[in-house]
């Protein structure tokens, strides 16, 4: 075994400065993963493990990774969120606001997310129910890491993390994913984006008549009052 230097890896393999990896399993209780778990006492909630402990994960491009036990723990007293697909336009839930909590068990990190009540909420729920999303992700930068060789295979172990957000997703993160997918979930994953950018520009018009029924509101407030009225025209023609 030979151990490697941490920063010279990092250069040769090219990693960015934020990374986001899936958390490999099937969700249910072997690994990670996520599901509904629905209780009387309050809404439905995503529930599962975002990381496991100790597992090597798949070739990442000439190495293989695992994280070590205790890699999330500063992490867990920071402002992570939930998202969906890492994509920051679709906040999930957050820890700050406890919607989201998150806490290292033996097997690894586990998660607790309630989403917001809103489309993309639903439609998450939605689609971890039907096992359409059975996967998550979670993105980071390396505090600190350990890389060795041994029998012609790099290794690299995650000691410490600082965690951004955990995400479910429907694809897997790895890089050599791509290569496996055919066209019918090339095709799927053009439609998932288009609902993306949907929903994104359904937002934005949202927010743009909120604005406008602002306006109308305060030219309505002016037409009544006209001293309201010169004072709005004396700030807009830089008159005090």
């Amino acid at each position: 075994m030979k151990i490697l230097d941490s920063i010279e890896c990092r250069r040769r393999f090219r990693l960015p400065a934020v990374e986001r990896r899936l958390g490999s399993g099937s969700g249910d209780g072997r690994g990670a993963g996520v599901r509904v778990e629905r209780r009387q006492a309050s809404g439905p909630r995503l529930v599962g493990y975002a990381a496991v402990f100790e597992q090597l994960s798949q070739d990442l491009g000439g190495f293989r990774e695992k994280i070590a036990r205790g890699a999330f723990a500063k992490s867990l007293r920071g402002d992570v969120r939930g998202l969906l697909n890492h994509n920051s336009d679709f906040v999930l839930a957050r820890t700050t606001n406890r919607t989201l909590r998150l806490s290292e068990d033996r097997v690894g990190l586990a998660f607790e997310m309630e989403p917001l009540e809103s489309v993309i909420g639903e439609h998450v729920l939605a689609a971890v129910e039907r096992r359409d999303i059975s996967e998550m992700s979670f993105a980071f930068r390396t505090i600190a890491d350990r890389w060795i060789i041994e029998n012609g295979e790099t290794t690299r172990t995650l000691l410490e993390v600082e965690l951004f957000d955990v995400s479910p997703v429907a694809f897997a993160a790895y890089p050599q994913t791509d290569v496996a997918i055919d066209d019918d979930t090339r095709a799927m994953r053009r439609r998932f984006e288009e609902l993306l950018v949907t929903l994104s520009r359904e937002r934005k018009l949202h927010l743009a008549e909120v604005e406008l029924d602002h306006s109308r509101d305060l030219a309505r407030a002016q037409a009544r009052d006209p001293w309201r009225r010169q004072a709005a025209l004396e700030r807009e023609l830089g008159i005090r």
